[in-house]
């Protein structure tokens, strides 16, 4: 027996359509579709939450790892701040013995002076006495070993003037290793508020032209930090001065180092900041000069912040 087709659905009369919207009552072989269709829609909705809770626990736990890596710089930032002082200090307290030695130094200097000028003197009468004045020789025997002692003194205190130089140097060298680390370690990620930055021993002073003054790029301003005061008024000499021979000569001997090394600094101070060396030998005297290239940007550093 063939099973009679399923009955059409009976439409609602015309007036009770609208804006072509229908009523329609639905067979039941018609809803296992849209039921097939709702679970899958629902599978698919589930699906893209565990995606999103996965990638939620992702940044999460990104987020995590960044705020501890922060927390290591900050650490690492405090830590160099702590030794930066503790060079700073030693560097001062070497400073304070260098000046010391050197009035030594300068002590026994005039004492041997004053002793070679009287075994000078001495001497003349010791050969009129000739050797019979057994008292004259052990005097000026005595006067000899006095001599030879203080000469041992000042290769001594020489010796040690040389180290202290030496450790002076070395210092001067960790500081800016320092202080280059410190830099690279100030900027924070951007989605994290700043903290607030280590202050250095030496900070650019203000200004004294007014805002009318043409600005220097951001290398320069770095560059301005790195050098000490004795390296800027140097720079600034060689600048300026007709002849700074003997301002570099004045310079290097209150540093306890020569012309040569301070111009060397300066030059290895702005290969770290600018990229390039700022002073070359001059052509005709062998006294440095200002590179053609950078002699607007150093004018320009020097009427800002000269004194």
């Amino acid at each position: 027996m063939i099973d009679s087709p399923p009955t059409k659905p009976l439409l609602p009369p015309p007036q009770f359509q609208s804006n072509g919207l229908e009523t329609r009552i639905q067979s039941p072989e018609e809803q296992t579709p849209a039921r097939s269709s709702l679970s899958k829609n629902l599978q698919r909705t589930l699906t893209a939450q565990q995606q999103a809770e996965e990638s939620l626990n992702h940044r999460q736990a990104e987020l995590q790892r960044l705020q501890s890596q922060i927390t290591q710089q900050q650490t690492k930032q405090e830590e160099l701040a702590h030794t930066v002082n503790h060079l700073t200090q030693q560097r001062e307290k070497l400073d304070s013995d260098l000046n010391y030695l050197q009035t030594q130094v300068q002590e026994l200097e005039q004492y041997r002076g004053s002793l070679t000028q009287f075994f000078a003197t001495a001497e003349p009468k010791r050969r009129q006495v000739e050797t019979g004045s057994q008292a004259l020789q052990d005097a000026i025997a005595q006067l000899q070993n006095q001599i030879t002692s203080l000469h041992g003194e000042l290769n001594q205190l020489e010796g040690q003037i040389l180290d202290r130089r030496t450790e002076k140097e070395q210092l001067d060298a960790q500081l800016s290793a320092l202080k280059d680390q410190q830099r690279q370690l100030d900027p924070l990620p951007s989605t994290i508020a700043p903290e607030p930055k280590v202050v250095t021993s030496r900070t650019v002073p203000k200004p004294r032209r007014s805002p009318k003054t043409p600005q220097i790029g951001g290398e320069w301003m770095d560059l301005m930090r790195a050098m000490t005061g004795s390296e800027f008024n140097a720079l600034k000499a060689i600048a300026i001065e007709e002849n700074p021979g003997p301002t570099l000569k004045r310079l290097s001997e209150e540093n306890l180092t020569m012309p040569e090394l301070l111009i060397d600094a300066i030059n290895e101070r702005a290969l770290d900041t600018i990229g390039d060396i700022i002073l070359e030998p001059g052509p005709d005297t062998g006294v440095s000069i200002i590179a053609q290239e950078y002699r607007d940007q150093v004018a320009t550093l020097i009427s800002t912040y000269g004194v």
